[in-house]
């Protein structure tokens, strides 16, 4: 534990050549999985398990890399075949480039519905509060508090707005992007992710940094994936399993503020 500072995350990792802030180590696994040799004609919603996953594009020229798929990421499979020299494959499709991708089969393993069953089907009164000073999301039940969490919003000031919202959308997956100067990013996979906003901000899972509890967001308030995945379950509207998108003008309350 790290003495004074940082004060909102200081723990520090000692590795052969010294010591290294948590910040950017991500706590990763290594499972492989039994393919799956039948994917659902809807599709079959699946989470990388390894560190990460190379993806790769097929063109006339032959097999190309392209991004890597970071464990905790999702993606939707749709196709599903052996390759010559006996490796499965899984087919996915990229929502923002509208291409499909080649990842190994035993890196993903597939979402089961009664992971995505709702939190607290039968509370009418639910409401989500985040203070961006502190960088704490706490949701509400009836007024009570049934779970608090660390987060990491904007960066600079005013890039998550403050005021009252509603959860507008949400997927579980989503190839975020800009190519914006000085706002460059492209992150796919993006898991669990909940819109409060048509400008796009959103609680979502993190798998590129460790570092809650500070701003650090381009403006989407950033939650661990386990978090971002608790989120998703409890806020209205539900997404069934076989279901990649949801909208509704009577979503859970959110409140933020300084």
């Amino acid at each position: 534990m790290g003495d004074p500072k940082p004060t909102h995350n200081p723990l520090w990792l000692r590795t052969e050549k010294g010591w290294l802030h948590s910040a950017f180590v991500q706590p990763v696994q290594e499972i492989l999985n039994q393919p799956v040799t039948e994917i659902p004609a809807a599709g079959m919603l699946s989470e990388v398990t390894v560190p990460f996953t190379q993806a790769w594009w097929i063109s006339e020229r032959g097999w190309r890399r392209v991004f890597r798929c970071y464990y905790g990421s999702t993606c939707w499979v749709y196709y599903v075949f052996t390759g010559l020299n006996g490796v499965v494959w899984y087919q996915f499709l990229d929502d923002r480039t509208k291409e499909n991708y080649l990842v190994q089969a035993e890196h993903l393993r597939p979402v089961t519905a009664q992971e995505l069953t709702r939190l607290s089907p039968d509370v009418a009164d639910k409401h989500i509060e985040i203070d961006l000073t502190r960088q704490r999301l706490v949701a509400f039940e009836n007024g009570r508090a049934v779970f608090a969490t660390r987060t990491a919003t904007g960066y600079f000031e005013g890039d998550t707005p403050v005021g009252e919202f509603t959860v507008e959308r949400k997927t579980p997956t989503r190839h975020m992007a800009s190519n914006l100067q000085g706002n460059e990013f492209d992150l796919p996979g993006v898991p669990w992710v909940c819109y409060i906003s048509w400008t796009g901000v959103s609680f979502h899972g993190t798998y590129w940094h460790n570092n809650y509890g500070t701003p650090q967001s381009h403006g989407c308030i950033n939650l661990t994936p386990e978090a971002a995945k608790w989120i998703y379950r409890w806020t209205e509207p539900f997404v069934p399993l076989d279901d990649d998108y949801v909208e509704s003008k009577n979503g859970t309350r959110v409140a933020i503020y300084k």
